[in-house]
């Protein structure tokens, strides 16, 4: 019997689609809530007993990749990590997708795997042998597994190029089933109001001299002195101490009080970065790229998102390891520039309409007199560097547990989404973003499965 984990998950086929208005709402009925819960506890079980029963090592990696791209891996942690536990040394069949595939899910995992499991597939010159460039399936796992890459890992610099020259001249050929898929593969290789609604009170609405005082009363700390500031300020503040003062309360009883001072440390810090910006701004300053990105890898939020992101975890976490974010290690240091530079070759056009603080491309192109077209290229070739070094990282970084890693790491993942193809639909949110969250909570899953 072959089947589809996907299928597992789903409700409605998509032939059984219903109006979106017509579903119950998440209040209307405690016994539909009830029958829910029920089903997906069964679910799991099911899935977890599939997992379980698995013995062919790539039927096996087959059903981890499946659950991961439904994003409800985390239900069957230590399923899957006893499954690679068993597979990390054994002998995978000399075939390209297999290989590909047992290597992108050890690496995600942070086990360590040579990308010189690939050196079988070179022919006598160093290039990807001829006789791999029709197969779509290999193709793919191969282009997901090259972008697990670290700094100088030749070899998978040649896959990522070889895999994605042959998809792009197969897309028209392939069975319509794949090309979803790979088109997606293409596009798009893994606390956001707060950080949006401070941005915009420093760009859009504040005067250079609320601003400071905005950012004194931020750094005090002092829920008093607000009055001093205009309505739309006192507002926003007030919301936000009450806000951190309910999360500091209900953690207080499990000894976890200490991790809202940490985010509120480091809401001072991007104020403070924040006003700087505004300062510039106001002088139309562009500063060498070095000296803007001191500034503006913490306005970008990644870091108080990371701790915000560990507020509600039920695991314990100890000081070192809030320690460790306030470091700003390697690992968010790359992930920090990623989210920058991405965020700005996407959004800068649309910003300079406005008296906004020049971005990372027009600062590189001022700094080294070049336009702002190459600047793009240069800050995109940054971007694939540290994408290398967050994967090293990742793999080096065994004194923080994954669970505390993947938060961090989705951010990344997800600013890629947002701004890929020069882009921003997070700004403009109507069409491809609008269409996404759908498919992903609204739009039932196919369901197939063949016995």
């Amino acid at each position: 019997m072959t089947f589809s984990i996907r299928s597992r998950f789903s409700t409605y086929s998509r032939n059984e689609k219903k109006d979106p208005g017509s579903l119950p709402t998440p209040v209307g009925s405690k016994r539909i809530q009830e029958e829910q819960k029920q089903r997906n506890e069964g679910l799991q079980i099911e899935i977890r007993k599939i997992l379980i029963d698995a013995i062919d090592p790539l039927q096996s990696l087959e059903l981890i990749d499946s659950i991961q791209h439904l994003g409800v891996a985390y239900h069957f942690e230590k399923e899957i990590n006893d499954i690679l536990c068993r597979v990390h040394k054994i002998n995978i069949d000399d075939d390209l997708y297999a290989i590909a595939l047992h290597f992108q899910l050890l690496r995600q995992q942070r086990y360590h795997i040579t990308s010189d499991v690939f050196n079988r597939f070179l022919d006598d010159n160093g290039d990807f042998q001829d006789c791999l460039c029709n197969n779509v399936k290999a193709l793919l796992s191969l282009y997901e597994a090259a972008y697990l890459g670290f700094p100088n890992e030749d070899i998978l610099e040649k896959a990522k190029t070889f895999s994605r020259v042959h998809l792009e001249s197969l897309i028209c050929k392939m069975d319509p089933s794949l090309v979803l898929m790979v088109r997606n593969a293409l596009e798009l290789p893994l606390v956001m109001p707060l950080v949006v609604a401070t941005d915009d009170i420093y760009d859009a609405f504040g005067t250079l001299e609320e601003l400071e005082l905005f950012t004194n009363i931020i750094e005090s700390w002092d829920p008093k002195r607000v009055r001093m500031l205009p309505e739309y300020m006192q507002q926003f503040l007030l919301a936000l101490y009450n806000t951190f003062k309910e999360i500091e309360d209900e953690l207080a009883p499990q000894n976890n009080s200490f991790r809202v001072h940490y985010l509120i440390n480091e809401m001072k810090r991007m104020a403070r970065a924040f006003l700087q910006e505004s300062k510039w701004a106001s002088v139309c300053y562009v500063s060498k790229l070095e000296e803007h990105l001191r500034v503006t890898l913490i306005t970008a939020g990644y870091s108080l998102i990371t701790y915000a992101s560990y507020l509600g975890i039920k695991e314990v976490i100890s000081k070192d390891t809030y320690e460790w974010v306030a470091s700003v290690p390697e690992i968010l240091k790359s992930i920090n520039i990623v989210g920058r530079l991405m965020n700005d070759i996407g959004s800068y056009q649309n910003e300079q309409k406005r008296n906004h603080v020049a971005s990372s491309v027009q600062c590189y192109a001022k700094e080294h007199g070049c336009s702002e077209m190459e600047a793009c290229k240069k800050l995109k070739e940054m971007v694939e560097e540290h994408w290398k070094i967050i994967n090293k990282e990742f793999m080096s970084t065994d004194n923080i547990p994954l669970s505390f890693i993947k938060p961090v790491l989705n951010l990344a993942c997800f600013t890629n989404f947002v701004y890929k193809d020069t882009t921003d639909i997070y700004t403009d949110s109507s069409e491809f973003m609008k269409k996404t969250i759908a498919k992903v909570l609204i739009e039932p899953i196919l369901v197939h499965r063949k016995d």
